[in-house]
């Protein structure tokens, strides 16, 4: 029987943890079947775009208010996917991060996704390759990231009205909510 992993906060995480991490996305990176990272980040986003961010899916003609449901879904077969490929004394579990505290306001990305390199070696928090051949036009190349100011992550107050919420009725493109759509994600996380 499996144990129980705590996810920690990221920046509450030591070096070692730290590296299990590193370590185990990085092997994940480097797997292209239905076990490595890249098979993941195609479920989320390019090619497959199954994320129901919407209310409508392009998909398939449904329903697709399952923000939270299908997020906690995916994350919870990412995260099993991850474990896989970390030692098997490890407790791993993905570190999350409070948008809302002081120090994200003023340094935003924590260091340990915003830094490309760790002890001279890519950081594979940093960045992935991402390869979809099935894409038209296929994609061959690496994620990026475009953080907007760190002032204007959601506050505790934001998120906490948004937990408030009873449904999310957002398009794709469109949030409500003050534009902080997205942001109901970090609150789940954190249990």
């Amino acid at each position: 029987m499996a144990g129980l992993n705590l996810r920690k906060n990221v920046d509450a995480l030591g070096p070692g943890e730290l590296q299990v991490i590193r370590d185990a996305y990085g092997r994940a990176q480097q797997i292209w079947d239905n076990r490595g990272y890249n098979y993941f980040a195609g479920i989320h986003g390019i090619p497959n775009w199954y994320c129901f961010h919407h209310d409508r899916s392009w998909r398939a003609n449904i329903n697709a208010r399952l923000f939270l449901p299908w997020h906690r879904a995916y994350l919870f077969y990412f995260e099993r996917a991850i474990r896989d490929q970390a030692p098997a004394n490890s407790d791993l579990g993905l570190p999350w991060w409070d948008w809302t505290s002081q120090t994200s306001h003023i340094t935003g990305v924590p260091n340990a996704f915003s830094t490309a390199t760790v002890n001279g070696q890519p950081n594979p928090l940093f960045r992935a390759q991402v390869w979809a051949p099935t894409a038209n036009p296929p994609i061959n190349r690496f994620t990026r990231r475009f953080p907007g100011p760190p002032s204007q992550l959601p506050s505790s107050a934001s998120i906490g009205g948004l937990m408030n919420i009873t449904q999310c009725g957002w398009r794709h493109g469109q949030p409500r909510n003050g534009g902080l759509g997205s942001a109901i994600l970090v609150a789940p996380l954190r249990y």
